[in-house]
Formats: C-alpha cells, structure tokens, sequence
C-alpha cells in the first residue's frame, strides 16, 4: 500500500526473499489497512466486529421463525464461536459473511427452484477468492447443491426443476469457478504448499471443549444431528442438508478456526427444522406463552453488553482515543515484545534476525529495517522445516542457524530454546523481559 503497488517478490525476509508471496487475503488486508491508517484501531476493531456480527445476523433476517427461537439459536451460535471470533480483525473473519450469504442463496434457490438467487454467487465468489483462501468451501458448496439437483432430476422426480435450470445452475457453477482464478497476480500457486505449512506450524488446532464455548460447541453438534432424527433423508433437501452437516462437523471437529463456519449452519438448519423438531416436544406451544418477553429479553441483553464494554474499558478512555493509532497500543494489547522491539531500534543490531512465527507479521511491520526469519505469508517449506528444527532444537540447529547467517535472535521468555542457547556460551542475553529475550552471537 505504502509503494501502490501488490507485491510480486517477498520483502520481508532474508531467508526466502525474492520468492513469490502467498497473498490470498490481499483485498481484506488493504481494506484493514486503510481503515487502520485512516482512522484507528478502534475504528478497526469495531467494524470488522460489525462485520463478523453481520454474518450471524442475515440468517435471522432472511429465515421466518419463532423470534423466541431466533434469540436463543443467535446467542447459542455466538457464544459458542466465542472462543474463535476473539482473536480479533482477520481476513478470515470475512468468509463467514461470504459463507453466510451462500448458504442463504443456495438454500432459497433450492426451495423456491428461482434462478435468480444465483445469479450473484459468481461476484460472491470472485470477491471471496481475493479476500481469503476458505473461497474453496463456498465452491464445494455450490458443487454440493448443483449434484443434488441433478441427481434427483435424472432419477427421482423431473418435474421438479427443468432441463433448462439444471444447465444454467451448472452454468453459474462453472462461471463461479472461473471467477475464483480471477487474481491481480499469480497468488495462489502454491496453496497446497500453505495449508502443510499451516499445519506444520500448528496454527491449525482442534476445539477446546473445556470453557463456555467449547461446551456450546458440543451441544450444538449433538442438536444440530437430533434435528434429522425423525426426518425422511430420502427427500432431496434433507439428505443433502444431512450430509453438509456431517462434513462441517468433521471439518469443526478437526479445527478449532472451523467453528464459526458450523454455526453459520447450525443457525440456518435450527431455524429450518427446530419448529417442527421442537414442535413433537410440545415446546413449540410454551415459546408461544412466553413470546410477551421478547422485549425484556432484548434490553436484558443490551444492559449486559453495556455493563461488559463499561468494564472493559480503561479509566483514561480518551488517552487511547488519542493515541489508538500508536504502535504502542496495538503492541501492549496484543501482548507482543514490545520492550524488545525498542530495544532493537536503539541499539540497531547487526546480522540476520531468526524470530518466532507468531511474532513474524507485527515485526516486519514495526522493524521494516530488519527482514525476519519467518512470517505469516511464507511460501518456501524448506525455510519451514528448518525453522521448526532450531524451534524443536534437533541435532541439526545449531547448522542451520550459521546456514542462515543468524547474527542475533528474538525469542518468547521461558522456552526451552532460550535455555539450552544460553548454555551453550555462543549465544549472550543482551536483553530480558517478561515476554522476550535478545541473544547477540558472541
């Protein structure tokens, strides 16, 4: 942004510059970034808050039911994907709006069988494949829907849809797909090489089931499969419904980041089928008799965000009005090195940097002097794989950190790494804190 240009080379390293960058979250990030640099960080964190809430709020506003219901599915869903949404402003953030509205698209189309509602998914699509990498769920999404519609039109009932809806829903699919390789570069060669590297870095984590939102996340798989119970999975909808859900529970289930999306679903499917699952159970009738609390139900709620956000907020609110656009803010509240970080200005150390990846991406923004060892956006699996055997301290570390020409490193307090290093006499703590120490090479 500050050059006016996309990026065709990594910049922001010395142990893979020059190679291609994976930058498949560009439209996001330029977003975030003129938000953030235009106002606040507080003006970021608010409107990215307000998008995400965005894709909570469209299937209670799209979907008819019991507003009774609507309330508790909402808080259900938001509550139990607490745990992910609370790492703050990410571009992944924008694929459950995207999601959200595919799903809504999709399920109209395939009630009402109206072209109409899909006609918009190739733009959904070409702008989510520019804004982050989960575009792809959205297209096997609509490969899901599409090969229902087909397989129930060839064997079960033609009558239904005709010939003519089944080409320009395969038209749209194939549309949507050619829009998904629409990029202002080469960005997504090496995706497969990504999602290793994602999964070797252990970003990629399972749910926890031992707070609030992991038991929320429990019941809600446990629900979401008791809503098929007495169904007939021979009708279309619900045999493909059923087999959505098992697939974003598995993918839920494997990765905690998933989470969100299975409530995207869980919200639509609870709306579809809870009346007539709860219904069986005669609860149907007492939501009814309690319908006249709606409006307490709702001022209850606001009281309690009010008194959250009032406690939340540090005494000299002005102070970080005026100030939300320093560095120093957004370090102190994200808990980076931030001590270590001046450190390293003042005192301008020499040599290659070898830095811990989830420290990678603020450091390149705060140190643009200093290219780091690893980042977010690394393409190359080697650097990888030599990274992760200096940080699991295998036999080979201490090659490849004079591979790389190491010259001083930037590391987390109270790791094994920094102990043994210092053991060994080569390396010299010049710096220490209670979140980081600086190792200068003798």
């Amino acid at each position: 942004m500050l050059r006016g240009k996309l990026l065709t080379k990594d910049a922001f390293s010395h142990s893979f510059s020059g190679t291609e960058p994976i930058a498949t979250e560009w439209l996001v990030e330029v977003a975030y970034f003129l938000i953030y640099t235009k106002l606040s960080l507080l003006h970021l964190a608010l409107i990215s808050s307000l998008f995400t809430t965005l894709a909570f709020f469209l299937p209670l506003v799209f979907i008819r039911g019991d507003k009774i219901l609507k309330f508790m599915i909402a808080s259900w869903a938001v509550l139990g994907s607490a745990n992910v949404l609370a790492v703050g402003a990410r571009p992944q953030n924008s694929s459950l709006v995207f999601f959200s509205l595919l799903l809504l698209l999709l399920f109209e189309f395939s009630k009402k069988i109206k072209i109409i509602y899909l006609l918009p998914i190739p733009l959904l699509i070409l702008i989510w494949a520019n804004a982050h990498p989960a575009y792809l769920l959205g297209i096997t999404l609509i490969f899901l829907f599409l090969l229902t519609e087909i397989f129930y039109f060839l064997i079960i009932n033609k009558r239904r849809i005709t010939a003519k809806k089944i080409l320009v829903f395969t038209f749209i699919f194939g549309l949507s797909v050619a829009f998904s390789t629409i990029k202002p570069l080469n960005l997504a060669t090496k995706l497969s090489n990504y999602g290793e590297a994602r999964l070797i870095i252990g970003e990629y984590l399972p749910p926890a089931y031992a707070n609030v939102s992991g038991i929320l996340f429990f019941m809600g798989l446990i629900y979401s499969v008791l809503l098929f119970i007495d169904l007939p999975l021979y009708d279309k909808n619900h045999l493909r419904n059923f087999l959505l859900l098992l697939g974003i529970i598995y993918f839920s289930t494997l990765l905690r980041r998933n989470v969100p999306v299975f409530f995207m679903l869980f919200i639509i499917l609870s709306l579809v089928y809870s009346k007539e699952f709860l219904g069986k159970m005669e609860i149907d009738k007492m939501a009814k008799k309690f319908s006249i609390l709606i409006p307490y139900l709702n001022l209850t709620v606001i009281c309690i965000m009010i008194v959250v956000i009032l406690t939340k907020i540090p005494g000299n609110f002005q102070t970080i009005l005026k100030n939300s656009k320093s560095e120093s803010i957004y370090c102190e509240t994200l808990k980076y090195p931030c001590g270590a970080i001046e450190y390293i200005k003042k005192e301008k150390p020499k040599g290659n940097m070898f830095n811990t990846y989830t420290w990678g991406a603020y450091l390149v923004w705060v140190l643009r002097d200093y290219p780091v060892f690893m980042h977010g956006r690394f393409p190359d699996l080697d650097v990888l794989h030599d990274y992760q055997k200096v940080t699991s301290l295998s036999p080979e570390w201490e090659d490849i950190l004079t591979k790389y020409q190491i010259g001083w490193m930037l590391l987390p307090r109270n790791e094994m790494l920094e102990n043994v290093i210092t053991m060994k006499g080569v390396w010299k703590e010049v710096y220490s804190d209670d979140r980081a120490i600086i190792l200068f090479k003798n």
